[in-house]
């Protein structure tokens, strides 16, 4: 199912847009390996995803390669949910903090993260600075090498909650959360995305 709706369909769908629109994917940083050693992962590294999720990112990239499409690979985003009844990761960790139940946070994995509208507002710069010269694949990512943890003392922090209620625990250690593989920490390059914008830094807005 999950191959039928992220390569299947998106061949339907580009196959029958005009080749006058500029079509992006949005890709993922699954489409990267495990980031060894701190090594941040450039558009011009061949990918080797380590999960299926990953796998079919890259045949999606490749489908809208083929139709003269572009990927944005996007890092792991967080913020508020905007979707009624559907949580993301930083609705649960204010939720439990505020209501005085402990939540645990992976500290040893990392990810190069950025809040939704701050890929947001770099996605629409993108387009509309470059729509007749993009890449074939940018990555949107932010500078920065944080992990659930991290973001979760700072919310903290932010909210003068109390921190003791965030508990680090280790992805490395851990059998009972994620069954299928996958990567321990994923950092991306964001020098493309810098140079096009002219910006110095990309942070998280937390």
């Amino acid at each position: 199912m999950s191959w039928n709706t992220n390569v299947v369909g998106l061949d339907y769908l580009i196959s029958r847009i005009s080749r006058d629109v500029v079509f992006i994917f949005t890709s993922s940083e699954a489409v990267y390996g495990d980031s060894q050693a701190g090594y941040r992962y450039t558009e011009t590294d061949r990918p080797v995803p380590v999960s299926m999720y990953g796998v079919q990112k890259m045949a999606g990239e490749a489908v809208a390669a083929h139709y003269g499409g572009h990927s944005f690979r996007y890092a792991l985003l967080t913020g508020p949910s905007l979707t009624a009844g559907r949580k993301h990761f930083q609705d649960t960790i204010m939720d439990n903090v505020r209501s005085g139940i402990p939540i645990e946070l992976f500290s040893d994995t990392f990810r190069s993260m950025l809040d939704f509208g701050t890929a947001a507002y770099l996605t629409v710069r993108l387009l509309e600075e470059h729509p007749d010269s993009l890449p074939e694949t940018v990555n949107i990512c932010g500078d920065e090498e944080l992990s659930k943890y991290d973001v979760g003392m700072r919310l903290v922090r932010k909210y003068n909650l109390p921190e003791n209620l965030i508990i680090p625990i280790k992805m490395a250690e851990d059998d009972r959360i994620f069954r299928a593989r996958r990567a321990l920490s994923i950092l991306m390059d964001n020098t493309v995305l810098k140079t096009m914008l002219s910006l110095k830094s990309v942070l998280i807005n937390l």
